[in-house]
């Protein structure tokens, strides 16, 4: 049972979640902020969270009466965020500290 919850949770976030790239359209010299991660989201989203090189949080992006809004929101103990699945894992992901 917790099995198939895990692969449905994996399936939404791999569903609703937009590539990384689009995320993170900011030109180099601009400072990345949570508000700019999130600026042109069209979907609830995730995204790494560029201001922790340990991986052990990340930007929730999300939708409230149209008003996008950005959280950072911490993995368990233990976990690390995983860009490309947009979900915590425990296996720390390349580049992660």
């Amino acid at each position: 049972m917790l099995v198939k919850f895990i692969l449905l949770m994996l399936l939404v976030n791999l569903l609703t979640a937009l590539p990384t790239s689009e995320l993170s359209d900011q030109s180099s010299e601009e400072a990345w902020s949570v508000e700019k991660a999130c600026a042109e989201i069209t979907t609830t989203t995730m995204a790494r969270n560029q201001d922790d090189p340990t991986c052990s949080s990340y930007v929730y992006c999300y939708f409230t009466n149209g008003q996008v809004h950005a959280l950072i929101k911490s993995c368990k103990m233990g976990y690390y965020f995983d860009d490309s699945f947009k979900i915590c894992v425990t296996i720390k992901p390349d580049g992660c500290t």
